[in-house]
């Protein structure tokens, strides 16, 4: 399950910039994610190996979204998710910079 602490504001994309408010926000992020990239359900459900109803129930916040999920529907959308420090802006923190352990 995704959490969002309160050092944690933004996910990137390329010069665009999203502010992740509250948890509440993924749902619609999502959304609008996969509406930018003229994407249905179906078609983006497909490319993350997801069912459409299951992405229908993130984009209106009915089901929990792990971060493996998120992170590949972001990535299909053209987008990587950053987590930036707040009190120092250099520090900045994706599973592309850190080593990831399956536990």
């Amino acid at each position: 399950i995704l959490r969002v602490f309160p050092q944690v504001k933004k996910i990137i994309r390329k010069n665009a910039t999203m502010v992740l408010g509250d948890l509440f926000m993924v749902g619609k992020i999502i959304k609008t994610m996969r509406r930018e990239n003229n994407f249905s359900q179906e078609e983006l459900a497909k490319k993350v190996f997801l069912g459409r109803t299951t992405l229908s129930d993130y984009e209106r916040e009915k089901t929990d979204i792990n971060f493996d999920s998120l992170e590949k529907i972001a990535n299909a959308c053209g987008y990587e998710i950053l987590f930036v420090n707040k009190k120092d802006k250099d520090k900045i923190l994706s599973s592309k910079n850190i080593m990831r352990k399956e536990i």
